[in-house]
């Protein structure tokens, strides 16, 4: 007799894949969508599945669609969960619906993941995006009580319009820097921009009434508009600190605005230094000098530049700090800084500086690249007798002595950079044998 060996059965793993399908890959809020998740169980019957979807937070989940026989179904607030003891073989399609919630921005990305587990394998993942639709652009505006546009607040797209505005914490702008320096414009709860009592270019606006006005445009160009006062009600000191050189001219103008709730003017300044170096080597940022009042409180800086952006000659400053307080008050205070430019590198040598009938030519030159320089050549009774220029990012110039009397000369040598902006001035002394 004999014996038949049994043939062994290898049954296969199970294997699940998973995807995710949306009825609308771009969407506006209040639309409603309906998601599908397809699941392919190949192999063999896979057990302990749980397929899990986590919602975004700008999404309301609105309910289950069909799902195959045995599944248990599941919502934990933003989390949505299937469950099935056994999956044969086959193709499975879940599905649910939900919500996009309002006032989203324009292009926001709405990404929708889920994932699969099961008995010896997972998580096996899959998403589904929803661009949000702006069909709205909304422009936000601050305006005069003569009409007109002071500020621009808010120029973008949303889903939805914006159809009524709150104002907090307070529609009354008080102060400049303390409680009240600004209001919030609100949609419902969310924020969508702060006026803080500016103009466009930054300066405080006078007190009186004004109007935030939210115009929204849809694709046709229809205009929707919603509008809320706010009351500006400040007691403010413009501050004006002019800056003159040792010959009295005027190299630069600042302007400043300190709160002043007691109506008290500002009886005294102090600076942070009383000299400046705008291009001190190995400074991390240029030299500053900060004016603040007694109390501390900043009134402006100044990096020692003058109105037309280049650094003002070395010598003797003088910081003529006016204030008033809006009821005939002024304050008038003069303060005096030192400028010790060290920029132009290790700055203008000239070589030789004891010129001879011989050897009558002195060369000024910078030891950085690309500077511009010009030299004017004084006597000891102060009259220019030479004016030289340099070629143009030559960083150097020459002066002939040729046909000058003897004599000691002086020589002021003015760098400007690429861009024509002086970055420094030296004055160096001459001898002139002939």
């Amino acid at each position: 007799t004999s014996t038949a060996t049994p043939t062994p059965t290898n049954t296969p793993e199970p294997v699940v894949l998973i995807g995710k399908k949306v009825s609308k890959t771009t969407a506006a809020a209040g639309d409603n969508l309906t998601y599908d998740i397809p699941l392919t169980v190949t192999g063999s019957t896979a057990f302990n599945v749980v397929v899990e979807d986590t919602l975004p937070a700008d999404m309301t989940f609105l309910g289950f669609g069909s799902a195959p026989g045995g599944a248990v179904t599941s919502q934990a607030g933003s989390l949505l969960t299937w469950s099935f003891p056994s999956l044969g073989v086959g193709t499975y399609d879940l599905y649910y619906q939900a919500q996009i919630n309002g006032f989203l921005q324009s292009g926001a990305i709405l990404e929708n993941k889920a994932w699969v587990t099961y008995r010896g394998g997972g998580p096996v993942t899959a998403v589904a995006d929803v661009t949000v639709a702006g069909n709205y652009t909304v422009k936000v505006g601050v305006y005069n009580e003569a009409g007109e546009l002071v500020k621009t607040i808010l120029v973008t797209q949303f889903s939805q319009p914006i159809d009524n505005i709150q104002l907090e914490s307070s529609d009354t702008i008080s102060s400049l820097d303390g409680a009240d320096n600004a209001v919030t414009i609100y949609y419902g709860n969310h924020p969508i921009g702060v006026w803080d009592g500016t103009s466009d270019n930054g300066d405080p606006v006078s007190n009186g009434v004004y109007h935030i006005k939210v115009d929204n445009i849809d694709s046709s160009g229809v205009v929707l508009s919603v509008t809320q006062e706010a009351v500006v009600s400040r007691s403010i000191s413009r501050v004006t600190v002019k800056i003159y050189n040792e010959a009295g001219e005027e190299v630069r103008r600042l302007y400043s605005y300190l709160d002043d709730p007691n109506n008290n003017l500002v009886t005294s300044v102090e600076l942070s230094s009383n000299v400046i170096a705008p291009n001190a080597p190995g400074a991390a940022a240029p030299s500053k000098v900060i004016l603040a009042n007694a109390k501390g409180v900043s009134i402006c800086t100044w990096d020692g530049r003058g109105d037309n952006g280049g650094v003002v000659s070395n010598g003797t400053y003088y910081l003529e700090f006016r204030a008033t307080d809006g009821k005939g008050g002024e304050t008038v205070i003069v303060k005096q800084i030192t400028v010790q430019d060290q920029g132009g590198g290790t700055g203008v040598v000239a070589e030789p500086n004891q010129l001879t009938r011989q050897d009558p030519k002195a060369l000024f030159q910078d030891a950085a690249t690309g500077m511009t320089l010009t030299v004017r050549v004084y006597d000891l009774a102060g009259e220019m007798v030479d004016l030289v220029r340099g070629p143009a990012g030559g960083s150097y110039a020459v002066w002939d002595s040729t046909g000058k009397a003897s004599g000691l000369y002086l020589a002021v040598a003015e760098v400007k950079d690429a861009a024509g902006n002086k970055v420094g001035r030296q004055v160096l002394k001459l001898t002139v044998k002939h």
